[in-house]
Order: C-alpha cells, then sequence, then structure tokens
C-alpha cells in the first residue's frame, strides 16, 4: 500500500505520519485488492482547526473522507472511521448482489424452488 502525505503550509511531525499511516494499514484488511493508493491531505483552517482528506484509490474504487478537528490526530480517527464505513457497506453490498443473483438462477433452473428473487 503506498501512502503520500501532503501538508501544504503545516507542519506535521513523524509521529503523526506514522499514527496515520498505521491506522490506513488496518484498513487493508477490508480491501482484498492489492494495487492501493492512499493520499492524506493536511490543512491547518486556523491556529486551532485542522483539516484531514483522506483518499483510498484501486482499481474499480475510489473512497474519500474529510474531516474538521482540533487535533490531527483526532480529525484523521473521524475520517478513518467514516472510510472504514463506507468500505464496508460497499463491500456488503456487493455481497448481497452476488447472492442475489445466485439465487435467480437457480430459480431458473428449477433447482431449487424455494428460492426467493
Amino acid at each position: 500500500m503506498e501512502i503520500k502525505f501532503y501538508t501544504p503550509g503545516t507542519k506535521v511531525e513523524k509521529e503523526t505520519k506514522k499514527y496515520l499511516a498505521a491506522k490506513i494499514e488496518k484498513l487493508k484488511k477490508h480491501i482484498s485488492n492489492q494495487n492501493v493508493n492512499s493520499q492524506i491531505e493536511i490543512n491547518s483552517l486556523n491556529n486551532s482547526e485542522f483539516r484531514v482528506e483522506i483518499q483510498i484509490k484501486f482499481p474499480g474504487n475510489h473512497y474519500i473522507s474529510e474531516e474538521k478537528g482540533t487535533k490531527i490526530e483526532e480529525a484523521g480517527d473521524l475520517a478513518l472511521a467514516d472510510m472504514e464505513r463506507q468500505i464496508k457497506k460497499d463491500k456488503d453490498k456487493r455481497r448481497t448482489l452476488q447472492q442475489r443473483g445466485a439465487m435467480s438462477i437457480k430459480k431458473k433452473m428449477s433447482i431449487d424452488k424455494g428460492a426467493r428473487f
């Protein structure tokens, strides 16, 4: 997984970058594709508020999450929670469509008369 940080006009400590990179690596368990690119953009809105935008791209999908917080870690955690929710929702949607298609095929082939669609 490739992770790029964009921090225009904002100084970010190495520990914070490592923290966010480790959190993004945990999202990898929900993604079956190995060719994943991640971008994290961190901006300072004013002296007491930060904006963190996370983008995860891989063939077939593109997820974006943006959050604001008083600390970079706080905004990053909120954005990552939203990102995980998006990925799980999409994964569940694909699984449901696959199951419904299988039921439809069974019904057409009369393998299982109890199959509903």
